[in-house]
């Protein structure tokens, strides 16, 4: 990403976090502090950075997104995440959503791509950035600096994006998922159940009734999808909930632990330490993080 694209970005984003525009579901992001080991679950969307970069992990792949790689997430899936930033060079990104009706008219007026390895495995990679995807940008952002502009171009300025990233190598990923999203919809849901009612007492049964799958067929799919059995799941979030909680929000260690829906607060430290290798105490006083998109 060039000079310019960067000092939009950087007027574009004047708060911590997330950082909403006149397009609905573009997203503009800003971190001034590194992220470790988050859990993040993006909507289906398209991520650019213009400045640091963020490496994702997901099924024992690495997925890496900076200036000179974009990320392509088609389907709703959750990842740990590592990203570098700080007050003098922060962590700056923009996020597009992929919308089915938007990508689904697109590939059906194209020629769908010879499979790849790539394909085969999460529905998520990382592309090689490109000075014809990085011009659309540029025109993007200045976009969104016009509220006018935003009304009468922007959605034919997403759609260019949208179409440029189908024309990519790894696109065959794109064009699998929306073209059978049966199954990865029903986990889908489940992973927004599981993130909205995670301190609610929660049992697989019930996670897979919702979806009208068999347990078996849950568990498969779900184990696939996350590279976790849900019980896993559902703690690591609670988990790394209670993380924030205590070391964001200042939140004593009991209080997290109830919160996010331990009734025990000793079993509360016991699987904090085994999961992060340090005990809530230790974060309180020495890992304070900042969480974000």
């Amino acid at each position: 990403m060039d000079k310019d694209t960067i000092q939009r970005l950087d007027q574009l984003t004047p708060v911590e976090g997330f950082n909403r525009t006149p397009l609905d579901k573009v997203i503009l992001y800003r971190s001034e502090s590194p992220i470790r080991d988050a859990i993040f679950m993006y909507d289906p969307c398209l991520v650019f950075v213009a400045q640091r970069r963020k490496i994702g992990y997901v099924n024992g792949q690495q997925f890496l997104y900076d200036p000179e790689h974009y990320l392509v997430a088609p389907a709703l899936l959750p990842f740990v995440c590592d990203a570098e930033g700080s007050p003098e060079a922060p962590f700056l990104a923009l996020s597009v959503p992929l919308e089915h009706d938007t990508v689904a008219a697109l590939i059906s007026q194209m020629e769908a791509p010879a499979p790849t390895d790539h394909a085969q495995r999460v529905p998520l990679y990382s592309e090689t950035m490109t000075e014809e995807l990085a011009a659309v940008i540029r025109r993007l952002l200045r976009c969104l600096q016009s509220p006018v502009d935003c009304n009468i171009l922007g959605p034919q300025i997403t759609r260019e994006l949208i179409y440029r990233v189908l024309q990519g190598p790894n696109a065959g990923v794109l064009f699998d998922v929306f073209s059978s999203q049966n199954k990865q919809i029903k986990i889908a849901r489940a992973l927004r159940h599981i993130h909205e009612h995670y301190a609610t007492k929660m049992d697989i049964e019930s996670l897979a009734t919702m979806d009208a799958m068999s347990l078996s067929s849950f568990h498969n799919a779900f184990k696939k999808a996350t590279a976790c059995a849900p019980l896993q799941y559902i703690k690591r979030v609670r988990l790394n909930r209670a993380r924030d909680l205590i070391t964001v929000e200042g939140m004593t260690i009991s209080a997290a632990a109830y919160q996010v829906g331990y009734q025990s607060v000793p079993q509360f430290s016991r699987e904090f330490k085994r999961y992060f290798g340090y005990s809530p105490k230790d974060a309180k006083a020495n890992y304070p993080i900042q969480r974000g998109g």
